[in-house]
C-alpha cells in the first residue's frame, strides 16, 4: 500500500498562488487552502442544537480553551470536534440532516472581508473564497463569495426540522410574556400590559410555576403593572437568561427553548406576539419589533420550525413610553402571505382577541404571496429542457398552464407552487411516453404517428436507419413504398431507443424539480454584496459528509481540498467537483485579482516499498485543466 505525502495546487479553485501541503504518516486533516481560509468573521451566529444561536467566534474560542490537544495549521489552529450537533443540508437530496461538528478552526484573518445581505434581512460576513450554495445546471453547487452577484439567490433554511424533546409550554409562554413586556431588574420582576386576559394568564402562570399569588399592582395610563420581589424567582430568571447581572438584563430566548418541541415553541412565540406583536387590521402583515437584534434573529429562526418565512427590516424609531423620544435602531420582523398566516394560526396560539380577529381576516382576504418563496431563475432552464424532451407544445398549453409559458420564456422566477402544478403535467406526459414505449406499434404508418406524437426528429431517425428523410416521410409513411424488412426493424428499434433516452432524461429532470419543490431550501435573494474591513481572526467548522452548516440563517460551505485530490486522481465530472464546467475549476481572480491561465494540481505518492513498478522513492501525478476545458 502507498500513501500521499504531498499535495500541490496552483490556479485550482481558490488556490490562486502555488500552495504546497505536506502530509504526515497516519491520518491527516486539511481544512481549507493555505493562505485562503474559507472562514467566517467571529460575530456571525451559527445554529447548534445544544447552544442555540451562538457566535462562531465564541464557540470556537471556548473549544480551544477546553481542549488539551490543539493542531497547528500554517495560518491557524484547530481542535477536534465533540458531540456538538448542527443542522446541515444534503445537496443531493436537498433535505436537512443533523450532523456532528468534527473540527473547530481558528485562522489568521484577511485584510478585507465580504458582507452579504439578503432580501429577508440576513447579513453574513465571510472571507472572499468562502463558498455559498447556488442552483446551477440542475444541481446545488457551491460558488465562492467573490463570484456572487446582487440579484442571485443563495440557499437558506426553509424550515428547521428535528426531534426535539424539551416540553414546557407554560414556562415558554411565561418567558414570552417577560421577554416582550416584562422587566427583570434589581431583584424585581414586573409585567406591564393593557389586555386583561394576558394579565390574568400571567398571574396564573406565576402561580402554577412559583406558587406566588401576591403582586404590587399599579397603573400606567391604560396599562396595568404587576410587580413582585422574590430572590428565588429573580435568580431563576437570571439563570434562564444566562446572566449574573442584577439590572439591564438582556432578554434573549434561552438555548433550550430554541430546540424544544413544537407546542413549547408555539407558546413561546405566542407570548412574544401577544405582547410585542402588531397584526394589521386588514390582515396585510404581522410585525414584531424590538431593539434587540439577537432576539429578532432568534425569532426568525424559530418561525422556521413551522415553515413560516419572515423578513427582517431595520428601522429608526423611538419607544412610545419614553420621555425624550430619542430615535434608536429597531428591528422588525414581518410575516406576509396567506400560507404563512395559516401556519401561524395553526401553530402559535395567541390570546389577544383583536389580534386573533386580524389574523382570521388575513387568512380570509390575503392572497398567497408568491413573491417570497421563489425558486432561482436558473430553474427555468431545467423546465424548458424537460418540455423539449417530453415533446410538449407550450402554445397549446398556454391557456391551461399559463405559468409554463412564463417559465419557458424566462419571464420570471418560478414559484414553488407554480412548478408543482407543472410537475403534474410532466408526470402525466412521462407516462404517455412510457405507454407508447411499452405498446410501440410495428406498422410503418403507426410508427411514424408515434414518432410525431413524442416529437422525435424524423431527420435523426432517418440518419440512424441509413436512409433519407424524404424516403421515410414521403415514401414509407404514405405507404408509397414498403421498406425492406431490416430497415423496418431498424426503424422500430431506433424509435424505441429514442423513447428510452427521452424517458431517462425526463425522469431525471422531473426528480430534480420535485426535489426543488419539496426541498428544505429557501432561496434567498442577494440584495447587496460589498467589501468590509477585515478581522484579526476568522473561524470555521468542519462537518463530515455534507460539509455545510447554518450561519446567520444561511447555508455556508467549507473546504475545497478534497476536490483537489479528486481532480488529480481523474474525476471527470466537473459537477462532481461542484463546478458548472471544467473551466470553472480555474481560479478566476475574484473581483480584483488576476485570473489564472490554467489549473494545476499534483499529488506525490510514497514509493519506498516499490508499490509502483518504476524507479524512485516518490511518484508524482499531475493534472492540468486549460481555459478550453481540456485536461
Amino acid at each position: 500500500m502507498t500513501v500521499i505525502t504531498k499535495l500541490e495546487a496552483r490556479g485550482f479553485k481558490s488556490f490562486a498562488k502555488k500552495t504546497e501541503i505536506d502530509l504526515l504518516p497516519g491520518f491527516n486533516c486539511v481544512l481549507g487552502p493555505n493562505g485562503n481560509g474559507k472562514c467566517l468573521e467571529g460575530s456571525n451566529k451559527i445554529l447548534t442544537l445544544e447552544k442555540g444561536f451562538v457566535s462562531i467566534g465564541k464557540i470556537v474560542e471556548n473549544k480551544l480553551k477546553e481542549s488539551w490537544k490543539k493542531h497547528k495549521l500554517n495560518d491557524g489552529i484547530y481542535v477536534d470536534g465533540d458531540n456538538e450537533k448542527i443542522i446541515s443540508i444534503n445537496p443531493e437530496t436537498m433535505k436537512q440532516e443533523i450532523k456532528k461538528i468534527s473540527k473547530y478552526v481558528k485562522r489568521i484573518g484577511d485584510s478585507e472581508l465580504y458582507e452579504i445581505r439578503t432580501k429577508t434581512g440576513k447579513k453574513l460576513i465571510v472571507t472572499g473564497c468562502h463558498p455559498m450554495f447556488k442552483y446551477c445546471d440542475g444541481m446545488i453547487l457551491s460558488f465562492k463569495t467573490y463570484e456572487l452577484k446582487e440579484g442571485e439567490k443563495i440557499a437558506a433554511p426553509r424550515m428547521i426540522k428535528g426531534d426535539f424533546n424539551v416540553h414546557n409550554p407554560e414556562l415558554a409562554r411565561l418567558l414570552g410574556y417577560i421577554i416582550g413586556d416584562g422587566c427583570i431588574s434589581q431583584g424585581q420582576i414586573s409585567f406591564v400590559n393593557m389586555d386583561n386576559e394576558l394579565l390574568e394568564d400571567y398571574k396564573e402562570l406565576i402561580k402554577n410555576k412559583f406558587r406566588r399569588e401576591k403582586f404590587y399592582i399599579s397603573y400606567k395610563g391604560k396599562a396595568t403593572s404587576l410587580m413582585f420581589k422574590q430572590k428565588e424567582i429573580f435568580e431563576f430568571f437570571q439563570k434562564k437568561f444566562n446572566t449574573t447581572q442584577r439590572k439591564g438584563i438582556k432578554k434573549n430566548i434561552p438555548a433550550e427553548f430554541m430546540f424544544s418541541d413544537y407546542e413549547t415553541v408555539g407558546n413561546l412565540l405566542a407570548g412574544l406576539y401577544d405582547t410585542d406583536g402588531f397584526f394589521h387590521k386588514k390582515g396585510i402583515h404581522i410585525e414584531f419589533c424590538n431593539k434587540n437584534e439577537d432576539l429578532v434573529d432568534q425569532m426568525q429562526m424559530l418561525l422556521l420550525r413551522f415553515g413560516i418565512i419572515s423578513i427582517k427590516k431595520e428601522k429608526r424609531k423611538y419607544a412610545t413610553n419614553t420621555k425624550n423620544k430619542t430615535k434608536r435602531k429597531y428591528y422588525s420582523l414581518f410575516i406576509y402571505g396567506n400560507e404563512n398566516y395559516k401556519k401561524f394560526k395553526a401553530n402559535i396560539p395567541i390570546r389577544v382577541q383583536h389580534k386573533k380577529e386580524a389574523l382570521a381576516k388575513g387568512i380570509k382576504n390575503v392572497k398567497a404571496n408568491e413573491n417570497i418563496d421563489l425558486l432561482p431563475r436558473e430553474v427555468n432552464i431545467t423546465i424548458k429542457e424537460c418540455v423539449k424532451v417530453l415533446g410538449l407544445k407550450v402554445k397549446l398549453l398556454r391557456k391551461e398552464y399559463p405559468a409554463l409559458a412564463a417559465y419557458t420564456e424566462n419571464r420570471c422566477c418560478p414559484s414553488r407552487e407554480g412548478l408543482n402544478n407543472i410537475l403534474d403535467l410532466f408526470v402525466e406526459r412521462w407516462f404517455e411516453l412510457y405507454n407508447i414505449y411499452v405498446n410501440t406499434p410495428f406498422e410503418i404508418k403507426n410508427l411514424t404517428k408515434a414518432m410525431n406524437n413524442v416529437d422525435i426528429s424524423s431527420v435523426e431517425c432517418a440518419q440512424a436507419i441509413g436512409i433519407t428523410r424524404h424516403n421515410l416521410i414521403d415514401n414509407w409513411a404514405t405507404e408509397k413504398f414498403k421498406p425492406r424488412s431490416k430497415n423496418h426493424i431498424a426503424y422500430f428499434n431506433v424509435l424505441r431507443e429514442k423513447l428510452v433516452e427521452k424517458l431517462n432524461i425526463s425522469k431525471y429532470l422531473i426528480v430534480q424539480m420535485n426535489k426543488l419543490v419539496t426541498s428544505d431550501i429557501f432561496w434567498d435573494e442577494i440584495v447587496s454584496i460589498k467589501k468590509v474591513p477585515g478581522a484579526k481572526y476568522v473561524y470555521d467548522l468542519t462537518i463530515e459528509g455534507t460539509h455545510n452548516f447554518i450561519a446567520e440563517g444561511l447555508y455556508v460551505h467549507n473546504s475545497n481540498i478534497v476536490d483537489a485530490i479528486c481532480f488529480v486522481l481523474g474525476k471527470s465530472s466537473a459537477r462532481g467537483l461542484r463546478a458548472e464546467k471544467s473551466a470553472n475549476l480555474i481560479y478566476n481572480g475574484g473581483k480584483n485579482g488576476k485570473p489564472a491561465p490554467e489549473a494545476e494540481v499534483s499529488i506525490t505518492f510514497d514509493n519506498s516499498k516499490k508499490v509502483f513498478p518504476i524507479e524512485g522513492k516518490e511518484v508524482k501525478v499531475t493534472r492540468i485543466v486549460k481555459q478550453t476545458g481540456n485536461s
